[in-house]
């Protein structure tokens, strides 16, 4: 079988590159062929893949009102980002695609790629970024139990 990988990050950075790194392993052990997507960066693991890789964006550091306004957009929505994934998945044909860390840098938009193809999507959640905006799931020093109901917006836990 043939897995897209996606995470931000192609080198050691935290956690999520760890199992991201350890799942290509054990899958390439079991026989598969496991293909990677991911940004450029001078620490990235060696790949026949990079050419496919959007540039690097770090948030850290200083930028312009201009600069600060394209790379908001960009968390939200990378057109680059889906332009790559749609060559990648016309050259190689994936299977099935896995997502892992990609909001921010890479965003959503390499998903439309796959939907585009009906490629089936799964996504590992690394963390609680899906569900809370601040990533720590706390509110006030406590744990949040604010639940989101859509009619009602967010609203908290009855107990």
């Amino acid at each position: 079988m043939k897995i897209l990988m996606l995470n931000k990050y192609f080198y050691q950075r935290g956690g999520s590159e760890k199992y991201f790194f350890e799942l290509t392993r054990l899958l390439e052990e079991a026989g598969h062929q496991v293909i990677p997507f991911s940004m450029n960066h001078p620490r990235n693991a060696p790949s026949p893949y990079a050419g496919y890789f959007v540039p690097n964006v770090e948030y850290e550091g200083t930028m312009g009102a201009w600069g600060k306004a394209k790379t908001a957009l960009r968390t939200v929505y990378y057109p680059h980002a889906r332009r790559m994934m749609e060559k990648l998945i016309e050259t190689e044909r994936p299977d099935i695609v896995h997502a892992h860390n990609i909001y921010h840098q890479l965003s959503y938009s390499p998903l439309r790629a796959a939907r585009r193809h009906r490629i089936p999507v799964v996504l590992t959640a690394h963390d609680y970024k899906l569900v809370c905006p601040s990533n720590d799931f706390l509110c006030n020093g406590r744990v949040c139990e604010t639940v989101c109901d859509e009619a009602a917006g967010c609203v908290a836990a009855r107990g």
